[in-house]
């Protein structure tokens, strides 16, 4: 029966998956709550860190997780001979843009937990993967690691290293972001979204973005993360439905020439690249 379901879903999933580029900030940034895969990626990035600078190669994180998922089935040597065949690869070679991260319809990693360390650990912000049209069955949430009695102490320090990678794909703008006017407030953002920082720009030349519309001369780049993004997958490209939502809300509030000098990237992706066009400009 079980082989059953899984050709069917695996068919399904052969008709109706997307491959898109999209960033590790689009799968890593923090949502409503920190996610199943999320904090899993974030063992492996740690087990990178600590194989890389300290040649430790017991990875410690990885196993102390899956003897908690396998129990007696865990295969340790094993998957430690996996891990650092990755991590030689990576060294040599960098990210392969033909391996593809695999999601779910929200943007939510399900398979490439290794490889999402990383290209974190690597910084290799930005990546191709193959979007399913269904939804994960992970917890959105910590749950599982409790029910498995992995002790409290292992859990804080994964999750005060996820944090951190929080503010790292904040400073290296791996975020949305959107652009508005030197003097304009846009004070009833932060009811929509999780605003994380914001930078004042003087450009030196022109530039343009999104398909050709000229940014103002300054402005403010207002960085922020969303709690439900709502991706769809268009020309190739993972873009928020819940960004139009917010463009949709200020066009009722303040009409179309209003949010016309305001420019709201699709994604995080885009975000960064807005980002590493403006940076050099930035003025606090």
């Amino acid at each position: 029966m079980f082989s059953i379901k899984k050709m069917l879903v695996d068919l399904y999933d052969s008709r109706t998956a997307k491959s898109c580029s999209a960033s590790i900030g689009d799968i890593m940034n923090l949502r409503r709550n920190v996610e199943h895969n999320q904090f899993l990626a974030t063992t492996r990035y740690l087990d990178i860190k600590d194989y890389v600078e300290y040649n430790k190669q017991t990875f410690v994180w990885q196993n102390t997780v899956s003897r908690a998922a396998y129990g007696n089935k865990h295969r340790e040597e094993d998957g430690n001979m996996a891990f650092s065949k990755l991590i030689t690869s990576y060294q040599s070679k960098g990210y392969d843009p033909n391996s593809l991260f695999i999601v779910d319809k929200d943007m939510r990693l399900l398979d490439g937990n290794h490889r999402m360390g990383m290209n974190l650990y690597t910084d290799q912000h930005k990546i191709n993967v193959r979007v399913l049209k269904r939804k994960s069955k992970n917890p959105g949430n910590l749950d599982w690691y409790l029910q498995k009695k992995i002790s409290a102490d292992f859990l804080k320090k994964v999750y005060n290293a996820y944090l951190q990678i929080q503010e790292w794909l904040i400073e290296t703008g791996d975020t949305f972001c959107c652009i508005v006017p030197e003097n304009e407030k846009l004070s009833e953002l932060d009811l929509m979204v999780n605003i994380k920082s914001v930078h004042r720009y003087r450009l030196q030349s022109p530039l343009f973005v999104g398909g050709g519309i000229k940014l103002n001369q300054a402005g403010k780049l207002i960085q922020f993360t969303l709690d439900e993004p709502e991706y769809m997958i268009e020309d190739s490209k993972a873009v928020s439905k819940r960004i139009r939502d917010i463009k949709n809300i200020l066009e009722m509030r303040y009409g179309m020439e209003f949010v016309s000098q305001i420019y709201f990237s699709q994604s995080c992706l885009e975000g960064k690249e807005i980002f590493d066009k403006i940076k050099n400009d930035f003025i606090e």
